[in-house]
């Protein structure tokens, strides 16, 4: 129920007990911008490889206007690659066919990587290589190509490379911040 409450406040719609009323103020609110102010509601999820079936079905019947005729809003889910593997279950085959744009994120390849390091530390005031280049190597195999993971593993590197105060980061501060990441 706090899903389609916090669909109703976003819409600006009242939000009512009942969870069938507020699928109805929800698609009026969604009607009334579409139609009267000429806006078409954009509603993004994040980490929806959480949401639970029931929702994603929900869904498939919430964004259901006028036997599809018309796109009155636009539904933007994103989540980590399991969210293909959820959608593509049959349960879920009639919002699949929904879905208009399905784009897949790769992760970093290494030139990738070592470009957004550098890129990061120049932005932060840095015009040295701080990172050794076993230390790339090491971060590289890490990282999975994942830059949420990159990001923490340079904060971790860092944090661990001013307290030894070493002049450069190598794989030995790497495999430390690796630890300290994995055991935290």
């Amino acid at each position: 129920m706090d899903f389609y409450r916090n669909i109703c406040t976003g819409l600006g719609v009242e939000i009512s007990a009942k969870k069938s009323s507020m699928f109805s103020q929800i698609q009026e609110g969604i009607k009334t911008l579409y139609k009267d102010r000429k806006i078409t509601p954009v509603i993004i999820l994040d980490e929806a490889q959480y949401l639970r079936n029931d929702i994603l079905n929900d869904l498939k019947i919430l964004f259901n206007f006028e036997m599809d005729s018309i796109n009155m809003a636009t539904l933007i889910l994103i989540g980590q690659p399991i969210l293909n593997d959820i959608l593509s279950r049959q349960i879920h085959e009639a919002l699949r066919q929904r879905i208009i744009v399905n784009y897949l994120l790769h992760g970093l390849d290494k030139e990738e990587m070592i470009k957004y390091v550098k890129d990061r530390l120049k932005l932060a005031g840095v015009n040295q290589d701080l990172f050794e280049k076993n230390a790339l190597e090491a971060i590289f195999a890490c990282i999975n190509g994942s830059t949420r993971k990159l990001n923490n593993l340079i904060e971790k590197c860092l944090i661990i490379g001013c307290t030894d105060e070493v002049n450069s980061i190598n794989s030995d501060v790497v495999m430390k911040a690796e630890n300290d990441i994995n055991l935290g």
